[in-house]
């Protein structure tokens, strides 16, 4: 188990598995992403958009729901001296089952109120089912927290990708034979159902029901800001599903969710490693050391080179890319897909600061920052309908990004980690590289070349145009691309 890996272990030990873990991280995103693309194509064949619109709502209830009550338990484990401890692990699990049980009844509750509000009537079914989902895994085990804390990246990777390709297996076949939403709804009781126990096979200890209050103290006053910043994170990262559901028609909503998917790969995957990796690496850091400043510096700029490749790419190839993959029902995705990796981006700027305030602590400013944001889609998104529409709409939401962003840059600031120069000039970087794209774009679709060369054309120049720069500014800083696995060296692990 990760626990006994720990034991002895140095400096050395800890830089090899966090440059592993990164390299997972990354391979292992880019494999579920390809084969969620892949299984998307079909079901997109199979299910009518308005399937798409139905789970995006429900998604975004049940989702809510966990981020309303969330209070921490996984970056408790990863950031606790007890995080080995089976009676802390025991306490989590003890919180977990009961938070599960809270919250599917909870679901239940909600099921007609939430049908009625939206007008649609199969949501009242839909709802208490999928709220199993938050049931089952409240009986999941601490231990892939556990795994987390000790950067074992290869096997929350490989029960990740399982568990993904048997949801899309029974999805896949259940739409062959009943094409419905139901065939999403039991693709996600599948995923839920083979995590948790997969989980406890992984444990290395057999979990039970107990308290230990000393335990119940410490998560409860690193979650106190925990909870108030996801249930901030589920109105700024939800709200445009509750907007949109009420506010446009229910195929439109399934329309934007294909493009939603893609335009958030860039800040997804950098929060992937931001979890997986550089969060623990941060709090073994501060267990020895309080000045992250030097770690910080080593990680930001890889990191942002790997985002600005990926959103430059989006934004000059957005509608080639939709048109080249979908039929025509789904070609609205293409302008949504460029408009909110705008947004993304802002959101991938903000995770390295992010994870560094909740590696020291200082979540307050998270919370702030979307509470901003909050109020920022509730002016921005009605400015954008009555300026110009739906698409207006998604424009506002994408500028609500920033300024979640410049409050967790400015928390930043104020514990000595610079971030907000670099940023700005890497955001200008994204900006033109993505401008020539589409130029190129422009110039192949005006000599009649069909979606898949404008898809090259566009995509690749503005990837390499980002990537020249960013290789430049890298060697001017003396890093190489390694300074993004680099960082796992700042200490060895703790005792256990």
């Amino acid at each position: 188990m990760a626990r006994e890996e720990a034991d002895g272990g140095s400096a050395s030990s800890l830089r090899s598995r966090a440059l592993h873990g990164s390299a997972w991280t990354i391979g292992g995103f880019t494999l579920a992403r390809l084969i969620q693309l892949a299984s998307n194509l079909i079901l997109t064949r199979l299910l009518f958009p308005e399937a798409f619109g139905l789970m995006a709502l429900v998604n975004a209830v049940v989702l809510g729901l966990g981020q309303l009550s969330d209070l921490g338990i996984a970056p408790s484990v990863v950031r606790s001296p007890r995080g080995d401890e089976p009676r802390f692990l025991d306490t989590i699990w003890t919180i977990q089952i009961v938070r599960g049980v809270l919250l599917w009844s909870v679901a239940g509750l909600l099921a007609w109120p939430v049908a009625r509000f939206f007008g649609q009537p199969e949501l009242g079914r839909l709802l208490p089912v999928v709220g199993l989902v938050a049931l089952i895994g409240g009986f999941q085990s601490p231990a892939l927290a556990v795994l987390q804390r000790h950067l074992q990246v290869r096997r929350l990777v490989t029960l990740e990708l399982g568990s993904q390709l048997l949801a899309i297996t029974t999805m896949l076949l259940w739409a062959l034979v009943h094409p419905s939403v139901w065939a999403l709804v039991v693709g996600r009781l599948v995923d839920a159902s083979f995590r948790a126990i997969a989980s406890h096979r992984m444990s290395g200890w057999r979990m039970r029901p107990r308290w230990d209050a000393a335990a119940g103290r410490e998560i409860l006053l690193f979650g106190k800001w925990i909870f108030v910043s996801t249930t901030l994170s589920f109105l700024s990262g939800q709200l445009d599903r509750f907007i949109f559901g009420k506010t446009i028609p229910l195929g439109l909503l399934g329309v934007y969710t294909i493009g939603l998917m893609f335009a958030m790969i860039p800040s997804e995957l950098v929060a992937r490693l931001g979890n997986s990796v550089v969060f623990p690496s941060f709090s073994r850091k501060l267990e020895s050391d309080r000045d992250l400043s030097g770690t910080y510096r080593r990680v930001r700029t890889p990191v942002l080179a790997l985002m600005g490749f990926l959103v430059a790419g989006l934004v000059a190839s957005g509608p080639a890319l939709v048109e080249t993959l979908y039929d025509p029902r789904y070609a609205d995705a293409g302008w949504i897909l460029q408009i909110l990796a705008l947004g993304s981006w802002f959101r991938a700027l903000e995770v390295a600061p992010g994870f560094a305030l909740l590696s020291l602590g200082a979540t307050r400013w998270i919370a702030l920052g979307h509470a901003t944001k909050v109020l920022c889609i509730g002016c921005f998104v009605p400015v954008g309908f009555r300026l110009d529409g739906f698409s207006g709409a998604v424009w506002g939401l994408a500028a609500s990004q920033i300024p979640l962003y410049a409050i967790v840059a400015w928390g930043a600031q104020r514990q000595g980690l610079r971030t907000v120069r670099g940023d700005l000039a890497a955001t200008g970087w994204v900006a033109l590289s993505a401008l020539l794209g589409l130029g190129v774009a422009a110039a192949v679709a005006g000599e009649g070349a069909g979606s898949v060369a404008r898809l090259l054309a566009g995509a690749g120049t503005a990837s390499l145009a980002w990537l020249a720069v960013a290789y430049a500014r890298l060697r001017r800083e003396g890093h190489d691309l390694k300074g993004l696995l680099r960082f796992g060296a700042v200490s060895g692990p703790p005792s256990a």
